[in-house]
C-alpha cells in the first residue's frame, strides 16, 4: 500500500494529499462530499491509516449530515425555470423572434438560441440601461461625489468602493427588488465618507436610507441563491 493508493476506510478509498505547510493530519470534506486526508510530508503510511480509522465514526456522521442538506439547484436555461428580475421570478418559455422578451410573468427565449447566453446578454442590456440611472438618482439624493461607476461581475459581493472614489456594482443586482438595490447603492456611496463598517457608517447609511436594516436582512436571507444562479450564466 502506498500514498498513491490512498486509505481504504470501509467501502470508501480516501486519497492522501501531501502539503509541505501542514503540521498535522486532517480530514477534509468538500461541500459536495469528496473526502481527502491532508498530511505533512514523510508521515508513515501506517500512522495515516490509524488516523483515518480513529476518525471513521466522525467522518460517517459528517457525510450523513451532508447527505441530508438540500442540494443546490442546477439552472440550465430550460423551459419552466424561474429567473429573477428586479425581485420577480420570470418563468422561461420558448418564443418566436430573435430577442429575449419579458411578458406577463414570463421570459420568452428564442428557440434557436443558446438559452443561457441569450439570458446573459439580456440581463447585461437591462443592467446597462437601468442601473446607472438608479445610481445617478442616489448620487443626487445624497450629495456624494463618486469619481466613477463601474459595473462588474462579483461572485460573493454586491458592490465595492475604493479609496479613489470609484464605485463598483455587481451586474447581478438586476435580480434583486429595487428597494434592496437602492440600499446597496447608498451603502457604497456612504463608503466615500467612511471606508469601514463603523457605527458612524451605519448611522450615515440609515440617515440616507431608513430601510437599511430591512434590506440587509433581506439580502442575508435571499441574496445568496440569486447571486449563485446568475453567476452560472
Amino acid at each position: 500500500m502506498s500514498y498513491q493508493n490512498g486509505v481504504q476506510l470501509g467501502k470508501q478509498r480516501i486519497p492522501i494529499k501531501i502539503n509541505s505547510r501542514r503540521k498535522r493530519l486532517a480530514l477534509r470534506i468538500s461541500p459536495t462530499g469528496e473526502v481527502a486526508i491532508l498530511s505533512p510530508p514523510n508521515v508513515p503510511f501506517k500512522y495515516i491509516e490509524s488516523f483515518a480509522s480513529a476518525n471513521q465514526a466522525w467522518l460517517e456522521e459528517q457525510l450523513s449530515k451532508l447527505a441530508l442538506k438540500p442540494q443546490p439547484v442546477v439552472y440550465t436555461g430550460s423551459v419552466g425555470e424561474r429567473w429573477p428580475f428586479l425581485g420577480e421570478g420570470l418563468v422561461l418559455v420558448q418564443g418566436e423572434g430573435c430577442v429575449v422578451q419579458p411578458r406577463d410573468g414570463h421570459l420568452l427565449i428564442p428557440s434557436e438560441t443558446d438559452p443561457k447566453q441569450a439570458l446573459f446578454y439580456w440581463y447585461l442590456e437591462r443592467v446597462n440601461e437601468w442601473l446607472p440611472s438608479r445610481f445617478n438618482y442616489w448620487v443626487a439624493q445624497t450629495g456624494f461625489q463618486p469619481t466613477r461607476l463601474q459595473i462588474k461581475t462579483y461572485k460573493a459581493r454586491w458592490g465595492s468602493c475604493d479609496r479613489h472614489g470609484r464605485i463598483q456594482l455587481n451586474w447581478m443586482l438586476i435580480g434583486l427588488p429595487q428597494w434592496v438595490v437602492d440600499y446597496v447603492i447608498v451603502h457604497e456611496l456612504c463608503h466615500l465618507t467612511h471606508m469601514n463598517h463603523s457605527p458612524a457608517f451605519w448611522q450615515l447609511s440609515r440617515h440616507h436610507y431608513p430601510d437599511t436594516d430591512q434590506a440587509r436582512a433581506w439580502l442575508k436571507q435571499n441574496g445568496h441563491p440569486i447571486i449563485s444562479q446568475l453567476y452560472g450564466l
